[in-house]
C-alpha cells in the first residue's frame, strides 16, 4: 500500500514538474519593509509594502506615478550610502519615462511642462531647481514624494547618473497590508 501510494506521489510530482517547466516562472508578491522616508506620510518608514516582483516582467514597463522598489545601482549607492539612506530596497515613485522632459521648480515636480503632483508633497519642502532633460530610453527618472527625506534623482545626479535602468525596477508596490493584532489570525 505504501509502495502504490509513494509511486503515485511520484507520478503527480513528476506531472507537475514538466507542467512547471513549459511555464513561465512566476516570482508573486512579496511584502518588504520600507526602510526609508522617502514616501512618507503615505508609506511611512518602518511601515511594511506589499510588492508585485511580476509587475514589469514579460515586456510591461513602469509607468509614472508607479511606486516602484529597486536594486541600487552605482550612483544611487554613491549619492546615498553614506547618507545613513537605507539600502538596498529603495521605494519611490516614477516621476518620467522614456522621452519625458523632467524638471524641478521651486521643489515642485514637473513632467512634460506639466506640475506632478504627488500624495507626499509638503509644503516646507526645500525649494530647489534641476532639470533633468530627457528621460533615456531603457531607464526610469524616480523622485521621492517626501523629497527633503528622500535620496533620490535630484541627488543621484551628483553621482552622474539620475535614471534609473529598467533591469534595476525589481517590482511595483500594490499596498501597504494592514498591520496585524493580537487575535486577528
Amino acid at each position: 500500500m505504501r509502495r502504490a501510494a509513494a509511486a503515485s506521489a511520484a507520478a503527480l510530482l513528476a506531472g507537475v514538474a514538466v507542467f512547471a517547466a513549459g511555464r513561465p516562472q512566476h516570482l508573486g508578491p512579496v511584502v518588504i519593509v520600507n526602510e526609508s522616508a522617502a514616501m512618507a506620510p503615505g508609506l511611512p518608514a518602518g511601515g511594511a509594502v506589499l510588492v508585485d516582483r511580476d509587475a514589469y516582467r514579460e515586456g510591461r514597463l513602469p509607468a509614472v506615478g508607479d511606486v516602484v522598489v529597486i536594486v541600487p545601482t552605482t550612483a544611487v549607492r554613491a549619492a546615498c550610502g553614506s547618507t545613513g539612506y537605507p539600502l538596498p530596497d529603495p521605494v519611490l515613485r516614477v516621476a518620467g519615462v522614456p522621452g519625458d522632459r523632467i524638471e524641478v521648480r521651486g521643489g515642485l515636480a514637473y513632467r512634460n511642462g506639466t506640475r506632478l503632483r504627488t500624495p507626499g508633497e509638503r509644503p516646507d519642502a526645500p525649494r530647489y531647481d534641476r532639470a533633468f532633460g530627457a528621460v533615456p530610453p531603457g531607464t526610469v527618472l524616480l523622485l521621492g514624494d517626501n523629497r527633503p527625506q528622500s535620496c533620490d534623482a535630484r541627488l543621484w545626479v551628483q553621482a552622474g547618473a539620475p535614471f534609473v535602468p529598467f533591469g534595476s525596477v525589481t517590482g511595483r508596490v500594490l499596498t501597504r497590508p494592514a498591520p496585524l493584532t493580537p487575535g486577528s489570525g
